[in-house]
């Protein structure tokens, strides 16, 4: 008799025990629950992206080796027109720059950016040229250049990828050593970047 009490004994003082840990753990989880949806509530930073043309920005240097730089139009206020598969194609933005040429766009770290579209190549008044060359620069380092392109070769659309804290974007057009109707276009530059919401 004195056994079996003893076992109760034993017995009640285990699942009292265990009654316990389980008040512990219970409570323990329901605390971690609580601090692990309070720390998932923390709202993180939308963004958004948005596009704007080079041709609205301010430009910080040009310079073009015959006549004058021109924006959304050709030297005689036409539209600017590349070539693709044997026909012409109208653009509504963009720059002639007739080589040699530069643009220096400056400051773009603003814009948190994300890529550069860009579409390139000899506009229709070009008749006899003897080809030029397009590079697009990136803070300093070439990211773009392009293969011969002259009176004959369709236009190219290109995408650079880019860091969201570049500061410059150099457009360059080299003539090849004679300038003679390199009239050198670059149409719809876009720059995609985010914008905080």
């Amino acid at each position: 008799m004195k056994k079996v009490f003893m076992f109760l004994l034993l017995l009640g003082s285990v699942l009292l025990t265990s009654g316990c840990a389980n008040n512990y753990f219970s409570s323990t989880s329901e605390n971690l629950g609580e601090n692990s949806t309070s720390s998932s509530s923390v709202d993180e930073p939308t963004y958004v992206q948005e596009t704007i043309s080079l041709t609205e920005l301010e430009i910080s240097y040009s310079s073009i080796e015959y006549s004058s730089l021109y924006i959304n139009q050709y030297s005689d206020g036409s539209k600017l027109s590349l070539r693709k598969d044997g026909s012409y194609e109208e653009f509504d933005t963009g720059f002639f720059a007739h080589a040699n040429s530069i643009i220096v766009f400056d400051n773009l770290e603003e814009f948190n950016c994300v890529k550069f579209n860009v579409i390139y190549g000899l506009n229709k008044s070009a008749v006899s040229s003897n080809g030029a060359k397009f590079f697009v620069y990136v803070d300093g380092v070439l990211k773009m250049e392009s293969d011969v392109i002259n009176e004959k070769s369709d236009y190219v659309s290109v995408e650079i990828p880019l860091e969201s804290n570049v500061k410059r974007i150099a457009l360059v057009v080299d003539s090849l050593g004679s300038n003679g109707h390199d009239h050198s276009v670059w149409a719809n530059p876009i720059l995609t970047y985010q914008k905080l919401v």
